[in-house]
């Protein structure tokens, strides 16, 4: 089949073993080969996150972050949700839709979110939650998430981590950085099709949980804490689909999730050097570079338009434009999942080709 080579910030092409996957025999999903195939997705999922307990929900990265939100949060709450990005501010939107009081701490696109740009907020406003975009997709800008998860826990605060493009490509570890809950996709550095997205939560969260009485029903966590001791969900999920993410963690497990944070490293640093060569401006600030999105500045919405589709006509890639207010401003990289580097290395040509 032919199409485009994706370097958009997901959904990511396919390995062939993972895309074959979907076809295999549609099975119950109340029967026992369901029941295998659940749990090797959620010990392979407690594996990525590094935590106790984990969910699958059929659906996008979003209702993912929803289900957290409506599951953990008590209502009237204060929640404080710092954001740089459109991912952030949908952020602050779905805590405060389910009930939150939101302080919502707004930084530039473009700009970093570190422990010591918040930590004068947090101490003042003493949240009783805090909620926050790991890798800001819409911006290609990586946060410092490990210091503000520790100083949060230090102080009692549960946290919200929306990891959805972060995860499998940035270092990351529940228990130990002292997060609560954390949402990840599978179109993203996992590797696999759209349409599932899988939650990882410690022992403050399925507490949270399990005391909370949300407006949600299919979102609501407590149905899936009974259901995975069946080792099913409590709704029909998508099973070809979650045939491609058990065949993707398999995959990205077998080689190392350091190793496979590493290659989204390197990739990031080498789209960086570059475009930086070639001329382009970054739009991330220093220091807070992502490995899975790469950004960068072009001067018009025209030469925004001609990159991507010259990129597609001549060179065979797709890559993604800005979001929101920064549409025509600014051009993203995804290099994540399973990419291969010297594919990469033909794009980026191409976009510095096409600039001429």
């Amino acid at each position: 089949m032919g199409g485009k080579t994706l370097f958009t910030p997901g959904p990511v092409d396919l390995l062939r073993e993972i895309r074959e996957a979907q076809t295999r025999k549609m099975v119950s999903h109340r029967g026992n080969e369901y029941r295998e195939l659940h749990e090797q997705v959620v010990e392979n999922a407690k594996r990525l996150f590094g935590c106790g307990e984990a969910f699958i929900i059929t659906g996008s990265g979003t209702a993912g972050v929803e289900a957290c939100a409506a599951s953990c949060i008590r209502k009237g709450e204060t929640i404080l949700v710092p954001h740089n990005g459109i991912f952030g501010e949908r952020l602050r939107e779905i805590c405060a839709l389910h009930g939150a009081k939101v302080i919502s701490m707004e930084f530039g696109y473009g700009q970093g979110i570190s422990l010591e740009r918040i930590a004068d907020e947090i101490d003042s406003a003493k949240p009783s939650v805090l909620a926050v975009v790991y890798n800001e997709t819409s911006m290609g800008v990586c946060n410092k998430l490990k210091e503000i998860c520790q100083y949060a826990n230090e102080k009692g605060i549960f946290v919200i981590v929306d990891g959805v493009s972060a995860i499998g490509g940035h270092a990351f570890n529940l228990e130990e950085w002292g997060a609560g809950i954390c949402v990840t996709a599978s179109q993203k550095c996992i590797g696999a099709p759209p349409g599932i997205a899988l939650i990882g939560a410690g022992e403050e969260a399925i507490k949270r949980i399990k005391e909370n009485k949300p407006n949600a029903y299919y979102l609501d966590l407590k149905r899936y804490i009974e259901y995975n001791e069946r080792k099913e969900t409590p709704f029909t999920p998508a099973v070809s689909l979650l045939y491609a993410v058990d065949s993707a963690l398999k995959i990205l497990l077998k080689d190392g999730l350091e190793e496979r944070i590493e290659r989204h490293r390197r990739a990031g640093e080498y789209a960086r050097n570059e475009l930086e060569k070639a001329g382009f401006g970054l739009f991330a600030e220093k220091g807070f570079w992502s490995n899975t999105v790469t950004s960068f500045k072009v001067s018009s919405p025209a030469e925004a338009e001609s990159i991507k589709k010259g990129l597609e006509e001549k060179y065979g890639f797709t890559i993604a434009g800005g979001m929101g207010g920064m549409k025509g401003k600014i051009l993203r990289i995804g290099h994540m999942g399973n990419f291969k580097q010297k594919d990469l290395e033909k794009c980026i040509k191409g976009i510095v080709a096409l600039r001429g």
